[in-house]
């Protein structure tokens, strides 16, 4: 988990802009995205993402932030504090051996007529490295609708082309 791990080439010397009420709270707003809080798949999407600005070396001051969509502020806080203690509830080990009852087993969990109706969706701000006063911002948005499962192939080839 540690940031560019995976990268096959040192990380770049560029200080993250995240305010403290951000990494207290959790919640940020961002210009036509709305207000987002943290994501539980954040590390790990990061480190793929790393992974290819090594690979593909998509400018010395890349960064990458994943954030979850959050209704309003007291949700998005609410959704922070919610991962932090499900993070230190999987620290302690009497606790791992309850959770295991919720957990889906291998095999176990929705079918895939039950799980066509599943959504998920990825949307994207991009900014050039260069320093310009204004500058221009690129849009992606990315959704699937159906078992993710089902999806699994299709994911890889959507994030490898969400990242080119």
């Amino acid at each position: 988990m540690a940031p560019y791990a995976l990268s096959p080439i040192p990380a770049p010397k560029t200080r993250s802009h995240i305010g403290w009420i951000t990494r207290l709270f959790g919640i940020r707003s961002v210009p036509d995205l709305g207000i987002l809080t943290t994501s539980i798949s954040g590390g790990m999407d990061a480190s793929i993402v790393q992974r290819s600005w090594g690979m593909l070396g998509y400018g010395p001051n890349f960064q990458f932030a994943e954030y979850l969509k959050a209704r309003n502020h007291i949700s998005g806080v609410i959704s922070h504090f919610a991962i932090l203690l499900f993070g230190i509830f999987l620290a302690i080990a009497p606790l791992r051996k309850i959770a295991k009852w919720f957990v889906y087993q291998p095999g176990d969990g929705p079918t895939k007529e039950e799980s066509k109706k599943d959504r998920f969706e990825y949307r994207g701000i991009a900014t050039p490295d260069v320093q310009t006063p204004n500058p221009a911002r690129a849009f992606c948005r990315a959704s699937f609708q159906g078992s993710l499962y089902a999806c699994k192939y299709l994911s890889r080839y959507m994030q490898h082309n969400l990242i080119l």
